[in-house]
């Protein structure tokens, strides 16, 4: 049974900034996306993309050393190419983005067949994309309220199960479960196995920004007050959480960035 976790990226995004084709065809929005990078570049002293593959380099490194997995694989283009090698068969699959933060995979012997969802669990300092602060929401499978993420799933194949690429799982979105749900079966679980990180480096955190916030952030007196108060509040869920695996590797990251 090997054992898999994919990193849910484009190879390489840090060389350039890389965003879904849809955002980039929305050009107000991608402008607004391009001048915050540019500002950021300007005003903070770690630069946007470096920023981001320090922070991805702590992840994977914390991934690897907890030593869950048999293979990382450490973007959308590693996946596809070894899924096109390798069959779906008796694996245990789990995908991520690169910069949230991985707590444990269950035992093999925990797991059923299909399709093994876990309590959604996130951290978003500011409130930038959801409620502010630390929390952890129960999935309510019948009722749908809550949306399936690849980083609260685990696929569990005993002999065939789900084929990844017949799915194309390694370029689906975050949501692609979703869809799996219909001819797959499931099993809920009451804890979490990730907490997904809402990052001030996101591009999503500031396409929030940019549909609901009253301020422009493009202003530099509002970005940095912006920043200032998204590393404050880190420090304040760390100080209050410092069971959480890398939270503080995170917090003293953004500790450099003013």
């Amino acid at each position: 049974m090997r054992k898999i976790c994919h990193i849910r990226c484009n190879d390489k995004y840090w060389e350039k900034l890389n965003v879904y084709s849809r955002y980039a065809k929305i050009k107000k929005q991608y402008n607004y996306y391009e001048k915050i990078i540019e500002l950021w570049d300007k005003s903070l002293k770690i630069k946007h993309l470096n920023f981001r593959k320090k922070i991805r380099d702590i992840i994977i490194d914390h991934i690897s050393i907890t030593g869950c997995f048999d293979i990382i694989l450490e973007s959308n283009q590693c996946c596809e190419q070894y899924f096109k090698n390798n069959s779906s068969e008796n694996v245990i699959f789990y995908q991520q983005d690169d910069d949230d933060i991985f707590l444990f995979l269950p035992k093999s012997q925990d797991l059923y067949p299909g399709i093994n969802i876990f309590q959604y669990s996130f951290i978003d300092p500011i409130g930038g994309r959801r409620k502010k602060g630390y929390k952890t929401r129960d999935f309510d499978l019948n009722g749908l309220t809550n949306k399936l993420q690849s980083n609260h799933c685990v696929i569990y194949n005993n002999n065939k199960g789900i084929d990844i690429n017949k799915h194309l799982l390694y370029e689906a979105d975050h949501t692609y479960y979703d869809e799996l749900l219909a001819t797959n079966k499931n099993h809920i679980y009451s804890y979490p196995i990730s907490i997904q990180l809402y990052h001030l480096h996101s591009i999503s955190v500031w396409k929030h920004q940019f549909k609901f916030s009253q301020y422009n952030y493009c202003e530099e007196n509002l970005f940095l007050q912006f920043v200032s108060n998204y590393i404050k509040e880190l420090q304040t869920l760390y100080i209050n959480n410092k069971t959480i695996p890398l939270l503080n590797d995170i917090n003293n990251m953004y500790k450099q960035l003013l």
